[in-house]
Protein backbone atom coordinates (compact mmCIF):
# COMPACT_ATOMS: atom_id res chain seq x y z
CA UNK A 1 0.00 0.00 0.00
CA UNK A 2 2.73 2.50 0.97
CA UNK A 3 4.94 1.30 -1.87
CA UNK A 4 2.22 1.89 -4.47
CA UNK A 5 1.49 5.32 -2.93
CA UNK A 6 5.16 6.28 -3.21
CA UNK A 7 5.31 5.08 -6.82
CA UNK A 8 2.28 7.22 -7.69
CA UNK A 9 3.71 10.14 -5.73
CA UNK A 10 6.96 10.06 -7.72
CA UNK A 11 4.99 10.59 -10.90
CA UNK A 12 3.33 13.76 -9.56
CA UNK A 13 4.75 17.26 -10.12
CA UNK A 14 7.38 18.61 -7.75
CA UNK A 15 5.06 21.04 -5.93
CA UNK A 16 2.63 18.20 -5.11
CA UNK A 17 5.46 16.06 -3.72
CA UNK A 18 6.61 18.98 -1.58
CA UNK A 19 3.09 19.52 -0.24
CA UNK A 20 2.81 15.85 0.69
CA UNK A 21 6.20 15.87 2.42
CA UNK A 22 5.23 19.01 4.35
CA UNK A 23 1.99 17.34 5.45
CA UNK A 24 3.78 14.19 6.61
CA UNK A 25 6.36 16.25 8.53
CA UNK A 26 3.59 18.31 10.17
CA UNK A 27 1.74 15.13 11.18
CA UNK A 28 4.82 13.59 12.84
CA UNK A 29 5.67 16.88 14.54
CA UNK A 30 2.14 17.19 15.91
CA UNK A 31 2.27 13.63 17.30
CA UNK A 32 5.54 14.41 19.10
CA UNK A 33 4.13 17.73 20.37
CA UNK A 34 1.01 16.00 21.72
CA UNK A 35 3.07 13.46 23.67
CA UNK A 36 5.33 16.23 24.97
CA UNK A 37 2.40 18.41 26.05
CA UNK A 38 0.67 15.51 27.84
CA UNK A 39 3.83 14.74 29.82
CA UNK A 40 4.58 18.41 30.56
CA UNK A 41 2.45 18.71 33.74
CA UNK A 42 4.22 15.71 35.28
CA UNK A 43 7.62 17.16 34.39
CA UNK A 44 6.73 20.52 35.92
CA UNK A 45 5.50 18.76 39.05
CA UNK A 46 8.77 16.84 39.44
CA UNK A 47 10.83 20.01 38.96
CA UNK A 48 8.74 22.00 41.41
CA UNK A 49 9.08 19.25 44.04
CA UNK A 50 12.87 19.20 43.60
CA UNK A 51 13.15 22.96 44.11
CA UNK A 52 13.49 23.94 47.78
CA UNK A 53 10.73 26.04 49.31
CA UNK A 54 11.26 29.78 48.97
CA UNK A 55 13.72 29.46 46.08
CA UNK A 56 12.99 29.83 42.44
CA UNK A 57 14.24 27.42 39.80
CA UNK A 58 16.73 29.87 38.28
CA UNK A 59 18.54 30.57 41.55
CA UNK A 60 18.84 26.86 42.34
CA UNK A 61 20.19 26.30 38.83
CA UNK A 62 22.83 28.99 39.22
CA UNK A 63 23.71 27.69 42.70
CA UNK A 64 24.36 24.22 41.25
CA UNK A 65 26.53 25.70 38.50
CA UNK A 66 28.54 27.68 41.06
CA UNK A 67 29.03 24.53 43.15
CA UNK A 68 30.35 22.67 40.11
CA UNK A 69 32.72 25.52 39.27
CA UNK A 70 34.08 25.49 42.83
CA UNK A 71 34.56 21.71 42.66
CA UNK A 72 36.43 22.08 39.36
CA UNK A 73 38.70 24.76 40.87
CA UNK A 74 39.46 22.53 43.87
CA UNK A 75 40.23 19.60 41.58
CA UNK A 76 42.62 21.72 39.51
CA UNK A 77 44.38 22.91 42.69
CA UNK A 78 44.73 19.32 43.87
CA UNK A 79 46.11 18.24 40.52
CA UNK A 80 48.58 21.11 40.38
CA UNK A 81 49.83 20.44 43.94
CA UNK A 82 50.23 16.72 43.31
CA UNK A 83 52.09 17.29 40.06
CA UNK A 84 54.32 19.90 41.66
CA UNK A 85 55.14 17.63 44.61
CA UNK A 86 55.66 14.54 42.47
CA UNK A 87 57.81 16.32 39.88
CA UNK A 88 61.25 14.99 40.52
CA UNK A 89 64.01 14.44 38.07
CA UNK A 90 62.16 11.61 36.39
CA UNK A 91 63.05 11.03 32.78
CA UNK A 92 60.58 9.06 30.76
CA UNK A 93 62.14 7.49 27.72
CA UNK A 94 60.52 8.79 24.58
CA UNK A 95 61.10 7.14 21.24
CA UNK A 96 62.75 9.21 18.55
CA UNK A 97 60.32 10.19 15.83
CA UNK A 98 61.68 10.49 12.35
CA UNK A 99 59.83 12.73 9.95
CA UNK A 100 60.76 13.04 6.33
CA UNK A 101 59.80 15.60 3.73
CA UNK A 102 60.68 15.91 0.11
CA UNK A 103 63.57 18.27 0.82
CA UNK A 104 65.11 16.99 4.06
CA UNK A 105 64.86 14.43 6.83
CA UNK A 106 65.49 14.88 10.53
CA UNK A 107 65.00 13.05 13.82
CA UNK A 108 63.65 14.76 16.90
CA UNK A 109 65.54 14.47 20.16
CA UNK A 110 63.98 12.55 23.04
CA UNK A 111 63.78 15.62 25.28
CA UNK A 112 61.54 17.75 23.07
CA UNK A 113 57.94 17.27 22.15
CA UNK A 114 57.35 15.77 18.73
CA UNK A 115 56.74 18.15 15.87
CA UNK A 116 54.68 16.87 13.00
CA UNK A 117 55.39 18.11 9.52
CA UNK A 118 52.87 17.86 6.73
CA UNK A 119 53.60 18.83 3.17
CA UNK A 120 50.79 20.72 1.51
CA UNK A 121 50.77 21.37 -2.20
CA UNK A 122 48.45 23.95 -3.64
CA UNK A 123 47.74 23.77 -7.35
CA UNK A 124 46.94 27.04 -9.02
CA UNK A 125 46.25 27.94 -12.59
CA UNK A 126 46.90 31.19 -14.31
CA UNK A 127 45.12 32.36 -17.40
CA UNK A 128 47.26 33.15 -20.36
CA UNK A 129 46.87 36.49 -22.08
CA UNK A 130 45.15 34.87 -25.05
CA UNK A 131 42.36 33.57 -22.80
CA UNK A 132 41.61 36.88 -21.11
CA UNK A 133 39.05 39.05 -22.83
CA UNK A 134 38.94 42.60 -21.55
Amino acid sequence: MIKSFLIKLRQKPRHVRQQVSLGVAAAFTSVVAIFWLTSLPETVKVISEATPAGANAFSSFTDKINEQIQEAKEMSKQISTTTASSTKEETVPMPAIATTTASSSFALSTTTTPTYVREVRIATTTASTSQVNI
